[in-house]
């Protein structure tokens, strides 16, 4: 038992080390904008008087296409979060853009939003691009939400899909609330202003890009283009360049043409460190790390010495938390964590499955609250929580199921399984003395209190060491009894 709880009390320390310390580290950058919930369409806080309008500088029509370029187009893709690693990307990307000498980049977008702190440092790159930043939302069905929006409208040529859409950006608290008091107005206010002036900056409809974040609204590929939010349609990236060319942008408040009709495309992937922090911007990728890390700690807390489950978990917490990309909310951590103590203790306290049920609880909750972050656009979805939370379940029950024959049954092997078994005399015991009987497939000494002949049947009553007590069996059938091996005496 000692062993036990050491044990248990190393895995539980291990996982707090690597579970406690850097979610306080995370939560000092954790700031997001967002999706709001469905439902969700008005601030309410009261809208303030619209911004001024912003009437960009008139470009003029007849700019050279910049020499010294090669026709070259570096293309990368952003599917899923925006974070710290897809700014590392473009960064990386406008570097390469730069050493090819090429005529644009092209950012194909499909995103549900993202780190604030990664969108805006995109989006003052793409403002400070040396050359024309072309965005297109891609493939079918994609989308540009939130952090999205703010890229795209930053972007010196924007496109779209004909069957995406782009818009929903409104600031949100916990639980999908609107940030209340004065503190949500000044965010409100400050991430409105900002989709604002990207907007008009590039000669978009700015008073559509502040609709988009105080009142979440959102836009198809079509009504985009007719409110001015973007610049064209294209079907694929070639369409995208074609349609671009010839267009006339600001790159860093100068005119510049853009020439990528029938250019080379460049792409440029991710690195493998990229690839692994861009997969833990999923939220199912990261609770599902977060649920097998926890069951292999419980199965190495119920079965010490397996080790193999101990490690799986610790290096599952450990992919989590200490590469944490996405920011989680304290609470539902907290009630993970208090889920997994709920269903260890379960095996060792007898409660009658309420620590189970509490157990359950707490991971149900636990989970709707892990990614809801004040401004955080990612959520899991309803399916993905109750599926796991129906297979934890049925692990539950059918170890409560065995544990339940295993006492039913009781002990399957031992000195208690011997009891009320046959046994065959093979030398004579007197009453009260020693003799011999073959049991089991071997001889034993034995003692009855009754005397008991050779060839006699008689049955084990009792075990004490070595020496079985045994009691004649009143209906000596011996063709029911063990044969004695030939030569015994």
């Amino acid at each position: 038992m000692g062993t036990c709880l050491v044990r248990w009390a190393f895995w539980v320390a291990l996982w707090l080390l690597v579970a406690v310390a850097p979610p306080a580290r995370a939560a000092a950058r954790a700031s997001v904008i967002s999706d709001p919930p469905l439902g969700l369409s008005e601030a309410s806080a009261p809208t303030p008087a619209p911004l001024p309008s912003i009437t960009p500088l008139p470009l003029p029509s007849d700019v050279e296409p910049p020499a010294g370029r090669e026709n070259v187009v570096v293309s990368i893709e952003v599917s899923g979060a925006i974070t710290q690693q897809t700014e590392q990307l473009f960064a990386a990307a406008l570097e390469v853009a730069e050493t090819r000498r090429a005529q644009a980049l092209l950012l194909v977008l499909d995103t549900p939003g993202g780190l604030l702190e990664a969108t805006r440092a995109i989006v003052q790159k793409i403002l400070d691009a040396p050359i024309p930043v072309i965005t297109l939302v891609y493939p079918a069905g994609a989308r540009a939400a939130s952090a999205g929006l703010f890229v795209t409208l930053a972007s010196h040529v924007a496109a779209m899909h004909p069957t995406s859409h782009i818009g929903a950006a409104h600031p949100v608290a916990a639980f999908g609330r609107d940030i209340e008091g004065s503190m949500g107005e000044k965010v409100l206010n400050d991430t409105a202003a900002w989709a604002r002036s990207l907007a008009q900056a590039r000669g978009r409809d700015g008073t559509w890009a502040e609709k988009a974040v105080r009142e979440s609204v959102s836009a198809t590929a079509s009504e985009a283009l007719e409110r001015r939010v973007i610049d064209l349609l294209a079907a694929d990236a070639s369409a995208a360049l074609g349609a671009a060319d010839g267009r006339v942008v600001s790159v860093r408040d100068h005119p510049w043409r853009v020439t990528t009709r029938g250019a080379e495309i460049v792409r440029v992937d991710p690195t493998a460190r990229q690839r692994l922090y861009i997969a833990l911007g999923n939220p199912v990728l990261v609770y599902l790390l977060l649920i097998v890390g926890a069951l292999g700690l419980f199965i190495e807390l119920t079965s010490p010495g397996l080790i193999a489950p101990g490690v799986i978990g610790v290096l599952a917490m450990a992919t989590v938390f200490g590469l944490q990309v996405l920011p989680m909310n304290g609470v539902g951590l907290l009630l993970l964590g208090v889920a997994a103590l709920s269903f260890i203790a379960e095996v060792y306290v007898t409660s009658f499955g309420l620590l189970a049920i509490a157990g359950l609880t707490c991971l149900t909750i636990g989970s709707y609250l892990l990614f809801d972050v004040p401004g955080s656009s990612l959520r899991l979805a309803p399916s993905v929580i109750w599926a796991t939370v129906l297979a934890v379940l049925s692990i539950g029950a059918g170890f409560a199921y065995k544990l339940v024959q295993i006492r039913r049954q009781g002990a399957s092997s031992g000195p208690e399984t011997w009891l009320g078994r046959d046994a065959r005399v093979t030398v004579a015991i007197p009453a009260g003395g020693l003799g011999r009987v073959f049991f089991d497939g071997s001889l034993w000494n034995a003692t009855s209190p009754v005397a008991l002949e050779r060839e006699r049947l008689c049955r084990v009553a009792r075990v004490e060491g070595l020496l079985l007590h045994v009691l004649p069996v009143t209906s000596d059938v011996r063709a029911s009894a063990p044969a004695a091996p030939r030569g015994s005496v």
